[in-house]
């Protein structure tokens, strides 16, 4: 008796493999624009921090002691060192991002 289904057949393993390999080069590259981009923030970030100590303790060392500061002149200081603080989270936040990335492209490299 005389099969009526339809011949299956697979797609040629090296055309799975092109598929697949495609497939990964598109999410790492992706990735990779997502990690620069991230690196780039942080660098801009760290830049900036370091500006911004720099102008505090310059403002600091210009306006003498505590005692001796104006109210405008502490109100700045104290406006710096809490967007310092803020930088400086954002740059942990950055740093979680860049290492998630890293091990991303990582586990793409391996799924070869």
């Amino acid at each position: 008796m005389a099969s009526i289904l339809p011949i299956f057949r697979t797609r040629s393993p090296a055309r799975d493999q092109a598929g697949d390999t495609a497939r990964r080069g598109s999410v790492r590259e992706s990735i990779n624009a997502a990690l620069t981009e991230a690196q780039r923030e942080m660098s801009g970030l760290e830049r900036r921090i370091s500006e911004g100590m720099l102008a505090t303790v310059t403002l600091m060392d210009q306006s003498g002691s505590y005692q001796e500061r104006s109210r405008e002149d502490e109100a700045a200081i104290v406006e710096h060192e809490r967007e310092t603080e803020r930088a400086n989270r954002r740059l942990v936040t950055l740093r979680g991002e860049i290492d998630r990335f890293t091990q991303m492209l990582r586990m793409i490299d391996e799924a070869v």
